[in-house]
């Protein structure tokens, strides 16, 4: 099933994006937290019950990121920012649902004061108001046009940057010249 043909929108790669990065960040913090209930588990067994929790969040947090690459919708920090807001939630919820703990007036305060971070940091609103220049995503220009060359393709080679316009190599044995999003295709 080809991505590009259900994605067709903003609204969709995101929507796609932020449910693989929830289900991720809530199996992870699952499987951090949920064996504090039982404290006289021994090590072996607490790893043995956590590790298809940290398989989940591998499998969903491997797509998010995927699609974050390709389709530029978050930028590094924002992604960090983004896994502090659903580790939080979800410790909270662990917390009250599961520990049966209380939540207290501070840490709904904080949850706010880290939503505005991330407002500021996705919108730009405090550079913007100061004027002080936003950079660009990191590889905005030279990702597109990495992907026109891969489009020109055989789908086997590709044409790497510095090499001559008949020179092309294998990618999947030129690791060196991989961007992350690229590894897929190689597998």
């Amino acid at each position: 099933m080809n991505v590009d043909s259900i994605l067709t929108t903003k609204p969709l790669q995101y929507i796609a994006f932020l449910s693989m990065f929830i289900c991720a960040q809530a199996a992870s913090m699952w499987g951090q937290y949920f064996t504090l209930k039982y404290p006289n588990m021994t090590m072996i067994q607490a790893f043995l019950a956590a590790i298809p929790f940290a398989w989940v969040d591998w499998g969903f947090m491997s797509v998010a990121v995927y699609l974050g690459d390709k389709y530029k919708l978050v930028t590094p920090t924002q992604d960090t920012l983004l896994l502090i807001i659903v580790q939080f939630v979800s410790i909270l919820v662990i917390n009250s649902l599961w520990l049966k703990q209380s939540i207290s007036r501070s840490d709904i305060a904080c949850f706010f004061i880290i939503l505005g971070a991330f407002y500021i940091s996705f919108s730009n609103v405090l550079s913007k108001m100061l004027g002080i220049p936003v950079p660009k995503k990191d590889g905005d220009s030279k990702d597109k046009k990495d992907d026109d060359d891969d489009k020109k393709s055989d789908g086997k080679k590709v044409r790497f940057e510095g090499h001559d316009k008949d020179d092309t190599k294998d990618t999947c044995n030129e690791k060196g010249h991989h961007r992350n999003s690229k590894i897929y295709h190689c597998a």
